[in-house]
């Protein structure tokens, strides 16, 4: 409602000057909208995705984030991961750095077991065998016109078992949400030994359940590169599991090598169990009793420090957004659509999506290691904490040539992130000696020699 008063003011005023005010009249009682373009939608996630190296993955993660939550479907080769011509999913897990992997949940509907003899608890080959073959395990297939992406989601429908998947991400926490089919037997595997693209072995594994909703626990992997690093989790489950049960494979010590050897090795069970201890190839398994399309959400964690850090990432991280899934893939969408928008492109929609996506990829290299308060493990294996003007350390990253710097890049359109990087360098120098080449871990790996970081 505009005052009266205004009107009677037109009468005293020239054409001009009622103009102006007329303007401020269509200002004040119309709510004006400006939309920013929406970036993500020019990123194809999957560019580059075909006989690629582990860091090259379709799943969300943040820009230089800690979880790179993905789907995996290769085995432990050199560009282990993903690889977009296979049809097949062995599971999706939270890291996808330079020699990082770990904590890999997938959903499953069935028995776990075949007769007395034979179990499940093996992903399996990516070409098969699938379902309830005697010899598959409990990988799945899917069609690739039921899979999509884009910064900070994922989705895809698996066929075996007949369930929706989505993922998103914070910075060090992973968001996994499982559409089931009405069963009772509707399960998460988690599987401690996931594929990565080097050889890894896993040496100790510790899981406590605090509730029928949560569950703590560590992983600590070797490595060429990683050396001795501890990955910390805690899991918080949207619906009460009904029963808890762990797995240990021991090695195969036959002859027969016919249909491979996975579904051959003894397996070790322990049913009904509410702690679990293990290594190499081993995990556990959550069963559900759902209803028809109910969905069940995993919001994991994670922290290279302590289990109290991995609570205390979570509850930072996505307890801000109340634990809901829309929540944090919008949060997602927007910080990435502000990145990219730093730079509008003019051009065709081929040009720009092949530049959004080059830009896209140039933010996820890198692995964020430190957590909410700062603390880290330097690769002295002590713990520390970062100090000002740093804010946070990160890994993965090897600088093979000045002709593949990106801090030129970094520094004209995102100096937060630019400043944020050279501080981790001076953080980990003053800990360590000297600048880290390709830190891997926070660990000092023997890949470069020449120190160009400070050319």
């Amino acid at each position: 409602m505009v005052n009266p008063a205004v009107w009677r003011y037109l009468h005293l005023i020239n054409f001009h000057e009622k103009l102006i005010v007329y303007l401020l009249v269509l200002l004040h009682c119309t709510q004006v909208v400006f939309s920013q373009p929406d970036f993500t939608s020019f990123v194809d996630v999957f560019a580059g995705t075909s006989n690629s190296r582990w860091m090259m993955f379709p799943g969300a993660t943040m820009p230089f984030g800690m979880v790179k939550l993905s789907p995996d479907n290769q085995g432990n080769v050199w560009n282990g991961g993903y690889e977009y011509t296979v049809s097949s999913i062995s599971g999706f897990s939270h890291l996808h750095g330079m020699s990082l992997s770990g904590i890999s949940y997938m959903p499953y509907v069935g028995d776990m077991n075949f007769g007395e003899e034979y179990s499940k608890f093996f992903p399996g080959p990516a070409d098969g065998p699938f379902a309830n073959m005697w010899t598959a395990g409990y990988r799945a297939r899917f069609e690739k016109s039921a899979e999509r992406g884009t910064p900070g989601y994922y989705s895809v429908h698996l066929l075996d078992g007949n369930i929706t998947v989505e993922l998103t991400a914070s910075d060090r926490c992973g968001m996994i949400r499982a559409t089931f089919p009405a069963s009772d037997k509707s399960r998460f595997i988690l599987d401690f030994d996931p594929p990565t693209e080097e050889l890894t072995a896993v040496v100790d594994v510790k899981l406590h359940q605090l509730s029928s909703t949560e569950i703590t626990g560590y992983i600590t992997f070797t490595n060429a590169y990683a050396d001795h690093t501890t990955l910390y989790f805690k899991s918080v489950f949207s619906k009460p599991f009904l029963s808890l049960d762990g797995w240990q494979y021991g090695p195969y010590t036959g002859s027969d090598f016919n249909y491979g050897t996975d579904w051959r090795k003894k397996c070790k069970v322990s049913n009904a169990i509410n702690s679990f201890t293990g290594k190499a190839k081993s995990g556990v398994v959550f069963t559900f009793e759902t209803s028809e399309s109910e969905q069940v959400t995993i919001s994991t964690g994670l922290s290279f420090v302590s289990i109290e850090n991995a609570a205390m990432n979570l509850e930072a991280e996505l307890g801000t957004y109340a634990y809901n899934f829309e929540s944090v893939a919008n949060h997602a969408q927007t910080v990435w659509n502000d990145l990219l928008g730093v730079v509008e492109l003019k051009g065709t929609e081929v040009q720009k999506q092949k530049f959004y996506t080059n830009l896209y990829r140039s933010f996820t290299g890198k692995n964020l290691m430190s957590d909410v308060n700062g603390q880290y493990i330097d690769m002295c294996e002590n713990l520390q904490t970062v100090k000002a003007p740093a804010d946070a350390v990160y890994s993965s990253d090897a600088f093979w040539g000045t002709q593949w710097n990106l801090a030129p890049l970094w520094t004209l359109i995102a100096p937060k992130y630019a400043n944020s990087m050279a501080n981790s360098l001076i953080e980990l120098q003053q800990h360590g000696g000297w600048i880290p080449q390709s830190p891997v871990g926070l660990e000092y790996a023997p890949i470069m020699a020449p120190n160009i970081k400070i050319h």
